[in-house]
This record gives C-alpha cells, structure tokens and sequence, in this order.
C-alpha cells in the first residue's frame, strides 16, 4: 500500500510541477499574442466580375519581429479589412498583409500604427524537436473570447498536404492538443519557444491537429528578406520505391527515378532510370524516406526547405557507377497548382465570350464533389497533363467560361467550357498569349479550335473587339479584360493611401 500511495504522491507531485512551468509559460509569452478579424470576400474565377458575399473570420497570430505579427495565409486570404487586437485589450488595432506565402499557409502581418505593439517582446523559435516532446498550444479558438490554451505531445512527424492551398505536400507536426477554428496561425510552444504554426486540424478524428514546424517558418522568413516571397519549389520528379532488380542493388538503398517534369529544378539534372541515393546529403532509404530531426521523412520535404537559388546536390546511381549532381533550385508552376488567390482573376472577354485561366480555383467552384463532377478530359488535364509532352508548350489552359451575349457569335453556347488548342492555326500557350493573338490578328475571320470540341468556332474578329463596349454597358463591366492581378486579394498598405 505504501509503494501506491508514493507512486500517486510523486504523480501529483509531476502533475503540480509540469502545471506550474506550464503557467509560467503562458504568462510569458500571452502578451505577445493576438486575436485577429478579417472581413474577406472572394471573385469567383468561372465568372470573374461576379462577387461573393462578404465573410466574417477570425484567427490567430503572434509577434516575431518589429511590427510583423505571423499568422496563417487562409487567416488573411481575400481579406478586405483586417484588425488586431491584443490579449486583454478592449480595442482593435488596423492592419495589412506584408507578406503571404499560400503554398505554405503563412502570412506576415503589419499594424497601421507600430506604436500599438511598443513594449511588447517578440516570441523566438525552437531549433529542435523530438517525437513525445510535451506542447502547448495558444489561440484564440472559435467558442469564447479569451485566449485559450490547450496540452499535449508531438505525436508524429510527417509529410502532408497542407489543406489552404490543396496542392502542396510539405514537412508537418502532428499534434494531440486541439487545434480547432480561430487557432490558427496561433503559435505552439515547446518550453517556451515557438515549435510552430497551428494550421488544421482532421475533422474525421479527435484530438489531431498539424502545425508548421519552425524548419518551414525559418525558411519562409529567409524568402522574404529580399522584399519577394518567391514561392517553395516543387520537387519535379516521381519515383518507385523498394525496387531491386540484381545482386548489387540489394545492398543499395534509394529510390528509381521514373519521370522527370519539364522545366522543373531536376529537369536536365536527374533523368528517368537514375537510383537517387541522396539528397542534400542525406541518406535516401529504399522506401524514399531520409532522416529529418532524428524521423524518417519523405525526401521530399528537403524539396520545400531549400532556398530558390540555392544549389540541391543529389548523389545517383546511374548506368551502374555514382555521380554526384546539383541543380540549382527555382520555383515551378506546373499547369495546375495551388488555389488561386487573386485580387481580380484573370480574363479576356471579346463581343461576350469570356476566356479565363482553366485552373484548379476553377474547376473547385463546381462544389464539393467537383472531380467527380468534371468531365473525363478536366480530370485527364488535371492530373496527367504534365506527363504529356503533347503540352509541353502550354504554361497555362485557356477555357471559354462564359457567354455573356449570344448575337455576336450564333452557336456560341455550345462552344462553352471548351478548351483552347490553337487560335488560326497556332498553339495557344496562355492567356496572356491568347489576348496577343487575338488582338494582332488582321484577319476578317479566325478560327479557334479546341481540345474537347469537334468543331472549330469561326468568328469575325473586328466584330468581336468592337463588340465590347457594348457588353461592358449592358453588364455595367468596368473592363472586358485582366491580364495581370496582384497575386494575394489580401489589405495591403498602399490601399490605405488610395
């Protein structure tokens, strides 16, 4: 009896102790946490002169430096107003985006007066992290309107998809404290350090949530030293693992190379059949995995952690002898990639036929359930394009999305969703090339031919362009094109100065 009564003495002894440190941490660091409000509204990308109605959002962030408070890009995306109100303040600070990174969903941002943060201590990064090490987790969630603070463990390290931006895999934690809405882009403590950014949750299960871990953060701090985010890069390669075909490769570890995309970092570097044994000097396992912070992770993670410049060594084996290789690192953008966050999406509308980017954004308007609506040619284009040299020539699809008048060009309509191939004969690359053929054409006539339609469209091309002052009366449009927009919709200074 007396082993047991020690044994739950020195429990609660434990219990009291981690309590107390846990306290003293919050007390710590909760000044420097804030609360954040954004109004947001959206254009849809299918009809890009039509707007949403307004949202209202809150999130989390925390101060790293003068004036930059870090959030979560989803916690500002679109947003046309943004406040700041720190913990135990009645008042709402006015604020703007600095910087936004939506591949990796981090955001930094100002206040309109610095003066509001004076006195207040920037949080510092961890630079380590073990599977079991004890977290907290600080925020603002959605069910009150004090902060909050939640317990638990690092509970695995992984390679994810980070949800915001639908496309992007990258280096994660995961988490057993709640992370639930209004935590993000709140700040998970290790000790007293930052271990990173709360970002999502899984909705199927319990007590799951992911956090950026400092390794991400720290690089996306780098990026934007310069002025420019300049995006994380994307591997450009695909591999089979666990793959021996003789005596020598039985004792090698690594992965086979089975394609490499055009004009990614690895193009001309890596090439298809090569047995990629090491990655920035680290170990590549036969089940592609290498070991980051004492875990084994997917080599690909080392892709979104280098610099754009840098320089990613790469030992192979190839043609049965090892060579050493580097590429220098540059971001890519496949045909479809991330969720667009455009101001303004972009399009060309000539006599009420409206041409925009085909694009993942685009294609997610159809709701929900959107793969499984789509036609067998989007889902093609979508997931197999970049394996087809027949597009090699095309950095971006050109759709009709919409026809707004049906008397400038009869049968128009069935034209629509129709994917363009060639204008007179010549490849269409983008939109912003479309625009430039269309508009040089001399040409009574033009043809456009598309990839899902048997027929060509014939259209009168003067007739077309003067035809648009006529629609943008009678839709009230402000301009029957965009050609560029501001990458992120988000409050930026300079709308202050309008």
């Amino acid at each position: 009896m007396k082993w047991f009564l020690l044994l739950t003495f020195s429990l609660v002894i434990s219990s009291f102790g981690e309590a107390h440190e846990s306290s003293n941490v919050v007390s710590e660091v909760r000044s420097s946490i804030f609360k954040i409000y954004a109004s947001s509204q959206t254009t849809l990308h299918s009809r890009p002169w039509t707007f949403e109605s307004i949202g209202n959002s809150s999130g989390s962030g925390f101060l790293i430096g003068p004036n930059l408070i870090l959030t979560n890009a989803h916690v500002v995306a679109h947003a046309k107003s943004l406040f700041v109100q720190k913990d135990r303040d009645q008042e709402m600070r006015r604020a703007y985006v600095k910087f936004v990174a939506h591949d990796v969903d981090l955001a930094l941002i100002s206040l309109l007066d610095e003066a509001d943060l004076k006195g207040i201590k920037p949080l510092s990064f961890a630079d380590n992290a073990r599977l079991g090490d004890s977290v907290l987790t600080i925020g603002f969630p959605i069910g009150g309107e004090e902060i909050s603070v939640t317990k638990g463990i690092i509970s695995r390290f992984d390679y994810r998809l980070y949800a915001h931006s639908a496309f992007s895999k990258r280096l994660l934690f995961q988490v057993d404290s709640a992370i639930n809405h209004g935590n993000s882009g709140g700040p998970v403590f290790i000790n007293n350090k930052v271990l990173g950014v709360a970002f999502q949750s899984k909705m199927t299960d319990q007590n799951i949530g992911y956090v950026i871990p400092f390794l991400v953060v720290k690089r996306f701090l780098l990026d934007v030293q310069d002025g420019t985010y300049d995006k994380q890069p994307s591997t450009g390669i695909h591999v089979r693992a666990w793959v021996t075909r003789n005596e020598q490769e039985k004792k090698l570890n690594g992965v086979e190379v089975t394609f490499v995309e055009k004009d990614s970092i690895t193009d001309g570097v890596l090439m298809v059949g090569d047995r990629l044994l090491e990655v920035d000097g680290k170990p590549v396992g036969i089940d592609g995995k290498v070991i980051i912070l004492g875990e084994r992770i997917s080599f690909k993670a080392l892709f979104g952690l280098a610099q754009i410049g840098s320089l990613l060594k790469f030992k192979v084996l190839r043609n049965s002898k090892e060579e050493t290789l580097a590429a220098k690192v540059r971001a890519y953008e496949p045909h479809f990639s991330s969720l667009s966050f455009e101001r303004n999406p972009r399009f060309v509308s000539y006599g009420g036929l409206v041409f925009t980017p085909l694009s993942t954004s685009w294609l997610r308007e159809r709701g929900p359930k959107w793969m499984e609506k789509t036609s067998p040619f989007f889902n093609y284009l979508y997931n197999f394009s970049e394996f087809d040299s027949f597009f090699d020539e095309v950095s971006e699809f050109v759709i009709l999305s919409s026809v707004l008048v049906k008397n400038f060009v009869p049968r128009s309509v069935f034209f629509l969703e129709g994917v363009v191939e060639s204008f007179n004969g010549k490849k269409v690359k983008s939109l912003a090339h479309f625009h430039k053929l269309f508009e040089e054409e001399k040409k009574e006539t033009s043809k456009i031919k598309f990839y899902n339609k048997r027929e060509l469209l014939f259209v009168k091309t003067d007739f077309l362009k003067k035809g648009n002052n006529t629609v943008k009366n009678l839709f009230s449009l402000k301009q029957d094109k965009m050609l560029e927009s501001p990458i992120d919709g988000a409050v930026r200074k300079e709308d202050f100065l309008k």
